[in-house]
């Protein structure tokens, strides 16, 4: 395994999310504020520590610079951005004392996520930087507002640099582009005696038709739709060392937090 965290051809995209893991990936690491990850356990902690020594660029949204502020052995962020009615005045204070860019985003037309990422593409593309993925977590927070609220930016942002959603020993999620086969590489335990690990896809704009190759319960031009019938809690196929999705619209995929946890 490498650090390529996805690779585009011209008619297919792989996803290796194991790759975020080794020590030449290339991701930039977004805190943000849905309540700081105050639930992290131990485990917990020590990944998100090692993601944010290794991030590129380094982002807190909002409140959730707070946080970072509790840990002394926790890198400054680079950045330090959002409308700043979370964060408080002397957070904001100490990291520009130390170096961080603070870049107020007053705009409520937007949310602090969206214009974070704005922030941070921008940013990428005047450095001539490369980024395989922009890494976003503590995403889920207690609110379905702002859940489906990151849903909406994800699925904004398809054709940039992708972003995945990711709630440490949890959940990852990113949006799978239409019109696209997309393999999803897995890296597994085989001496684990049960591999099952559960799946989603979840359309986002109207009716998708989707095939899929790799899955318990596989697709074959099904229509996914809000009211009618959509993929949830499926699970992988612990023979299939990869996961193959082709759909007509952008869809959701969301799977087990394995990363760490196998």
């Amino acid at each position: 395994m490498d650090g390529t965290v996805i690779k585009k051809e011209a008619d297919k995209i792989e996803w290796k999310p194991d790759s975020i893991s080794h020590p030449d990936s290339r991701f930039a690491l977004l805190l943000l504020n849905n309540e700081s990850p105050r639930h992290y356990d131990q485990k917990a902690m020590e990944i998100f520590q090692d993601l944010w020594t290794r991030a590129k660029l380094r982002v807190c949204i909002d409140g959730g610079t707070n946080f970072i502020l509790r840990d002394s052995s926790i890198l400054r962020p680079d950045i330090i951005s959002g409308d700043f009615d979370s964060v408080t005045p002397e957070t904001l204070s100490y990291f520009k004392s130390k170096g961080s860019l603070i870049i107020p985003t007053p705009d409520q037309d937007e949310t602090d996520f969206t214009k974070a990422l704005k922030i941070v593409l921008s940013r990428v593309k005047e450095e001539q930087s490369i980024l395989d993925v922009i890494l976003a977590v503590n995403t889920l927070g207690g609110r379905p507002d702002h859940l489906l609220s990151n849903f909406h930016t994800l699925h904004g942002f398809v054709d940039e640099t992708p972003v995945l959603l990711y709630d440490i020993g949890s959940s990852l999620s990113w949006v799978l582009k239409e019109g696209t086969r997309h393999v999803i590489h897995l890296t597994r335990n085989d001496s684990s005696s049960s591999f099952r690990h559960w799946c989603s896809l979840i359309p986002l704009t109207g009716d998708a038709i989707v095939s899929t190759q790799g899955l318990k319960w596989n697709l074959n031009q099904s229509t996914l739709k809000f009211g009618t019938f959509i993929s949830t809690s499926n699970e992988l196929d612990p023979n299939s060392s990869s996961v193959e999705v082709i759909s007509n619209k952008n869809i959701l995929w969301s799977m087990k937090d394995y990363l760490y946890t196998q």
